[in-house]
């Protein structure tokens, strides 16, 4: 199991909802993505691609860098600011706005 740090993630539910999506996939039946902590457990097999579009789905994405298996990759980068709602099959739906302020480097 390789692990990543997920950024952006909007809610428990949400974070549910991927990893459920996640676990559909090839390979992701043993996918594990934790809200409170950020962190998703994937298979290293699972198409990475697929994962990315999903998290996107849900303006959240993984850390570059962040992989435990690896050592550290410090870079910056910036993500805008954005606002999004989200409907859950249960009639609930949520707004939220995220702002992400990691810096640039450089002019």
């Amino acid at each position: 199991m390789k692990e990543y740090r997920v950024k952006g993630l909007s809610c428990g539910n949400c974070a549910l909802a991927i990893e459920n999506q996640l676990k559909r996939l090839e390979y992701g039946e043993t996918a594990e993505l934790h809200y409170n902590t950020g962190k998703l457990k994937l298979d290293p097999r699972i198409s990475f691609a697929a994962v990315e579009s999903i998290l996107k789905a849900d303006h959240a994405y993984i850390e570059r860098g962040q992989e435990s298996h690896h050592g550290h990759e410090d870079h910056a980068h910036s993500h805008g600011e954005h606002d999004h709602q989200h409907e859950h099959g249960d009639g609930h739906s949520h707004s939220h706005s995220h702002s992400h302020g990691h810096g640039l480097l450089g002019p």
